[in-house]
């Protein structure tokens, strides 16, 4: 049933009203002629029906026989949709240019993919298919897929093997990374990082050189990678973990009067769109005053895809500086503030503040905090081995 719908669509059919003296007699007419009739509905003094186009200009010919009269209620299908605008140049020349932009818009770049990139980044790859003629917005003919692959691979000593490869409008870029092998060990030593006092110890290979309980300087040899068997000596890969515990001051100033930002409100944003590669600014002037920007980058989809339609957006909102005074508590909580995230900022374990001074001056306020924590002093250090003759 869904077929012949659709035939009757595009072929167009008419509704038609017959009435008069026993309308019943075209019915029997078209039957005679094999005239294809639906949708028959019979109303108090005539009767409806429906009839294909070319089926209606015959039953035009035999209703003279029956004596009947025929009025067109509605005409429906492509055939009637497209009469109407057969005259207006304006719809046809738009659909035409519609449909050449679309066909010249599918000669160039719209999209490409990178297939295969695990540590080196996509935009490393999209940097050397630019270098060598592979951007969106170039004409896809001027692209030899095979000597721009070459190109790349000499360009980059990270790939193993490429492929290019071009599906429309879209371009995959298929790579292979060089897999790095594992080099072989270097003899090394462990060294310390920071001046220290030992606190635990645990080796996996080389030759301890401390004890716990004992007090280590920076750079102060912990595990050596030096080991002595028999009468030689053999050079392995020290490794290790040993913590200290490391006394160090921290100092933070605050002064009364400190300049403050204060956001007035006002805030505005600037577009540009690139399209196939060429960036339009959709703006005009430059941005003068003080201001905290935001930006964002916005590649446009249709039908799940990408299109080589990107909008930039840039956001600002305006500020003015001004001069707040603080009083001595209100600066010694600032400043115990930035002590804890200096604190989460690097990670300390094991924290105890020995010490806490706090030292007032004319126009700011110190505090000096005296703390200990413990942490991992490990530093490999690499052998140096000379041969003398």
């Amino acid at each position: 049933m869904f077929l012949i719908n659709l035939y009757r669509l595009l072929f167009g059919y008419v509704v038609l009203k017959i009435y008069g003296d026993f309308p019943q007699r075209l019915l029997n007419l078209c039957a005679k002629n094999h005239i294809t009739t639906w949708n028959l509905h019979k109303r108090q003094d005539h009767i409806e029906l429906s009839v294909m186009i070319k089926d209606f200009k015959r039953l035009r010919k035999v209703r003279a026989a029956s004596g009947v009269k025929i009025r067109i209620l509605k005409k429906c299908g492509i055939p009637f949709v497209l009469s109407r605008y057969k005259l207006r140049v304006g719809i046809v020349l738009g659909l035409t240019v519609f449909f050449a932009t679309l066909k010249l818009l599918s000669c160039f770049v719209w999209e490409i993919e990178v297939v295969g990139a695990k540590n080196i980044s996509q935009d490393e790859i999209l940097g050397l298919c630019k270098k060598h003629g592979i951007y969106v917005g170039q004409y896809i003919k001027n692209i030899d897929t095979v000597i721009s692959k070459d190109k790349i691979l000499l360009d980059s000593d990270k790939l193993a093997w490429g492929a290019v490869n071009i599906e429309g409008s879209k371009i995959t870029i298929n790579i292979t990374e060089v897999k790095s092998e594992t080099p072989q060990f270097l003899p090394s030593n462990i060294v310390a990082t920071e001046d220290a006092v030992i606190k635990t110890v645990k080796v996996h290979s080389g030759n301890l050189q401390i004890k716990i309980g004992e007090a280590v300087q920076k750079g102060d040899l912990l595990i050596s990678g030096t080991v002595d068997v028999g009468d030689r000596v053999n050079f392995i890969k020290s490794s290790g973990e040993i913590s200290g515990e490391i006394e160090r001051k921290i100092t933070i100033e605050k002064t009364y009067i400190q300049e403050r930002k204060r956001y007035t409100g006002l805030v505005k944003q600037k577009f540009a769109i690139e399209f196939f590669g060429l960036k339009l600014p959709a703006f005009l002037g430059e941005t003068k005053g003080k201001f905290t920007e935001t930006y964002s980058i916005n590649q446009k989809r249709f039908l799940n895809k990408n299109i080589p339609i990107t909008v930039y957006k840039k956001q600002y909102q305006f500020y003015e500086i001004y001069d707040a005074e603080f009083s001595k508590s209100e600066l010694i909580d600032q400043i115990e503030s930035e002590f804890e995230k200096r604190i989460k900022e690097e990670n300390l374990q094991e924290i105890t503040v020995v010490s806490r001074e706090i030292y007032t001056f004319d126009d700011s306020v110190a505090v000096e905090f005296v703390i200990k924590y413990i942490k991992n002093i490990c530093r490999e250090e690499n052998l140096i081995i000379t041969t003398l003759n």
